[in-house]
């Protein structure tokens, strides 16, 4: 395998493996039997896939059998339940049942996570799921074992308290108008796992799942992002097409020219189109070269009706023109009026005060290697422009977000003073700074903001993180900003907040704790994040790597090294490439073994990823080209 592996499972004596390198492997005492090339994971087994597909094959022949649609993001986990049914989890808050002769789910569970990384089922039959928010679920049919019923009202109740917006998911895109009110839900669903939308009034739309066992209708969340048919931004015009068994704005037939058949590019008006793109070209194995020619494509032929593009004055797709809109400054010699998500005179929470330090340390550096230098201090980002922040607060809150979220006089000016580092009556404000986070996706990042600026205060950790019960919370509220229909101010101001969390004992042990899950969030978020977003990813790693290096963390230097495989082939900015760089030779230093392994192996994590880099180096400052040819030189060194 050429990446990550993923995915191992025996079969008497054949061993089957699969990998981030699009490819399943059958094993045969140490020797390669069949390759089965597809985006793809018993004599049958099955796989999942970042498709949102199952599928199932035969080893013999190494022939897809049946394909099972259902989930509606990435499918992380799959367990067999018997010789016919088996259950999957994935990144869309679901677990799904299956029957092995019906391609579509038999039973669907709502969970209140983002991300079920894993699944199993137990000897007794139970299904055992492990999720972002640091729980372990158990789902259960034998009745005298279930929780009580308060426990299961907790349950729903927290489900119920989800945001879910209409980007992805199995709810559509719809006109609020066009939605049934509450009367619907005294008719029952035609299946189980069957959802509807609902419109309860005054903008506010709510999501509903039929539960065919218990016969009633329960809610699964809030729903964002809906298409106000008096809206200037309504998504789709016309009729949907149908493709595959889902509606779409647009299905294109796009021609790549001699040497490939024309294939169906379906797209939503709602998608980001380089997303889009990069989803087709996984889809159908294409070369990374075709990105921007595709994606430029979608957006010539959507007539502009796309979202995330920049109106020629500049005006931001969340806020609007001279508004407080998250950016940053970095410190590369970028203007602080050209991010992507806002434009001139807006409210930046920028990165210009990144506390970096790339000088030699007191750390101890080998000789032998005396070429590189560690980074030894966290960065932090911790400039903000509070006035604008406040403004922009107080602006959400006179809007339609409903009252219960509404904030009152006392509470924004408890907020105010917060900002302004009066840390008196703490655990009061900060209770506010969570019913904050709970505003909708398109409302909340100035409480991201506020949250990043303060996580750096020990009494704020103490408070915020006094029980495991709290961490998780938090931490469950911070990954629901980081699925990929979220928009990226939203992703880009959490992972500044977890680049702060390093700053103190408490946070940097809970960065630790939430390691396996925050790095698997960056390798998806990475490769179609752009600028400002892609700079905060990559100060996350550079921060981990310097972890390992405060703490001796061979082991966990050792699996952030081959994560580096992981960013081959990706459209890095300068400053961001930098911060790679900065966190590899860090990692070098922390365990000398990982020189050794580029040294020897061509196709090692450290070799993989510089070649990427020197492919995209024309435009790189003369700093981040001195670094990599640092990093090869150190790596011809006999």
């Amino acid at each position: 395998h050429e990446k990550a592996l993923w995915a191992i499972i025996p079969m008497g004596s054949t061993i089957v493996t699969g990998a981030a390198d699009k490819v399943i492997i059958a094993w045969n005492q140490g020797q390669i039997i069949k390759t089965f090339k597809a985006v793809l994971n018993k004599d049958e087994f099955l796989s999942c896939a970042n498709d949102n597909s199952i599928r199932r094959w035969n080893l013999i022949s190494g022939q897809c059998i049946q394909e099972y649609n259902g989930h509606t993001s990435f499918v992380y986990s799959i367990s067999v339940i018997s010789e016919n049914r088996f259950v999957s989890s994935g990144e869309d808050r679901s677990i799904r049942l299956w029957s092995i002769d019906n391609n579509e789910s038999i039973q669907t569970i709502r969970l209140p996570a983002q991300s079920l990384w894993s699944v199993t089922v137990l000897s007794n039959q139970d299904i055992v799921v492990g999720s972002s928010d640091g729980r372990v679920y158990v789902f259960t049919t034998d009745q005298s074992r279930t929780a009580s019923n308060e426990e299961i009202a907790n349950f729903e109740q927290e489900i119920s308290q989800s945001s879910i917006t209409t980007k992805t998911g199995d709810l559509g895109e719809v006109k609020i108008d066009d939605l049934p009110g509450k009367e619907a839900l005294e008719k029952p669903g035609k299946r189980d796992g069957q959802t509807t939308m609902i419109n309860c009034g005054n903008g506010n739309v709510e999501a509903y799942q039929w539960n065919d066992t218990d016969r009633r209708w329960m809610k699964i969340g809030d729903v964002v992002g809906s298409a106000d048919s008096t809206s200037d931004g309504q998504t789709a015009t016309g009729e949907k097409i149908m493709f595959e068994g889902k509606l779409y704005d647009y299905v294109f037939n796009v021609d790549l020219g001699d040497e490939h058949i024309p294939l169906k590019l379906p797209y939503n008006a709602t998608e980001d189109p380089w997303f889009a793109a990069q989803n087709f070209i996984y889809r159908h194995e294409l070369s990374q070269m075709f990105l921007d020619q595709i994606a430029n494509f979608i957006v010539t032929n959507t007539k502009g009706m796309v979202i995330d593009q920049k109106a020629p004055d500049f005006v931001d797709p969340f806020t609007g023109s001279g508004r407080y809109v998250p950016v940053g400054k970095s410190s590369t010699t970028q203007s602080r009026n050209t991010d992507p998500f806002t434009g001139t005179g807006r409210y930046i929470p920028d990165s210009a005060g990144a506390q970096q330090q790339s000088q030699p340390s007191n750390y101890p550096v080998t000789k032998r290697d005396a070429a590189i230098c560690p980074q030894t201090q966290y960065i932090k980002l911790v400039n903000a422009e509070q006035t604008k922040i406040l403004g922009k607060l107080k602006e959400f809150n006179k809007s339609e977000i409903g009252d219960e979220l509404r904030l009152s006089d006392a509470q924004l000016q408890s907020i105010s003073d917060l900002v302004n580092n009066d840390y008196t009556n703490l655990e009061t404000k900060l209770n506010v700074i969570l019913h904050l986070l709970r505003w909708p996706p398109d409302k909340v990042f100035p409480a991201l903001d506020i949250l990043r600026l303060i996580i750096v205060q020990d009494n704020v950790c103490e408070l915020l993180f006094s029980s495991d019960e709290k961490i998780a919370n938090f931490m469950t509220i911070l990954f629901n900003n980081l699925d990929l229909d979220q928009p990226p101010p939203n992703i880009m101001l959490t992972y500044r907040t977890f680049a702060n969390l390093f700053s103190t004992i408490l946070g940097e042990n809970i960065m630790l704790k939430y390691k396996d899950s925050i790095l698997a969030k960056t390798i998806i978020l990475l490769p179609s994040s752009k600028k400002n977003v892609q700079i905060a990813l990559t100060i996350v790693i550079l921060n981990y790597a310097i972890c390992t290096y405060r703490k001796k963390l061979i082991p966990l230097a050792s699996y952030i090294y081959e994560c580096y495989k992981e960013f081959v082939d990706i459209q890095l900015e300068p400053d961001s490439g930098h911060k790679l760089l900065l966190g590899l030779e860090t990692l070098f230093c922390v365990n000398p073994d990982l020189i050794t392994d580029a040294r020897s192996n061509k196709k090692s994590s450290a070799e993989l990823f510089l070649q990427s880099l020197v492919k995209i180096s024309n435009n790189f400052p003369p700093n981040v080209i001195e670094c990599i040819e640092r990093c090869q030189t150190l790596l011809k060194t006999s």
